[in-house]
């Protein structure tokens, strides 16, 4: 979980910036299956939103909408339930 700014609840992302392997212990990265699985892992735990950085460019990002957001699309909450999936 995160915190808001101004809030002292919850965790920073910046806590983890200047441990040791914090991106690889942190990160979720592998097959489009593993990183569905890794996703309702944090989810379960009661994430309800990930901070996305992708390192590969517009096609990337594609990538993941294309085969991992669909997955996750019954999950949304219903006032996204209008809002469009990226093409």
């Amino acid at each position: 979980m995160s915190r808001a700014p101004g809030s002292n609840v919850g965790s920073h992302v910046l806590a983890y910036a200047n441990t040791v392997s914090a991106t690889e212990a942190n990160a979720l990265y592998g097959t489009p299956d593993q990183i569905c699985d890794m996703l309702k892992a944090v989810n379960k735990v009661g994430a309800e939103y990930v901070l996305l950085t992708i390192f590969g460019g517009p096609e990337q990002l594609r990538r993941f909408a294309r085969e991992i957001m669909p997955k996750f699309s019954s999950a949304r909450s219903p006032a996204l339930q209008s809002a469009p999936m990226l093409e």
